[in-house]
């Protein structure tokens, strides 16, 4: 799958760790932990914070980052 350039450290530490990343046909991915939990983010983060939003999140649910 490809990820945008933004998020590849962070798809590598979730695939690592079980989880999987879908891209959602409303060009949004959805990171789904090992015991089913899911998030969704925006394929393309508009803002500075996404991804520390977006790991603080992952983290909520298990990962570890």
């Amino acid at each position: 799958m490809r990820v945008p350039k933004v998020y590849q450290d962070l798809f590598d530490i979730a695939v690592s760790q079980g989880w999987r990343v879908e891209q959602r046909r409303n060009t949004h991915l959805s990171w789904i932990s090992p015991t089913g939990a899911k998030v969704f983010s925006s394929f393309t983060p508009s803002d500075n914070r996404a991804v520390q939003n977006l790991k603080r999140d992952l983290r909520r649910y298990g990962l570890k980052v």
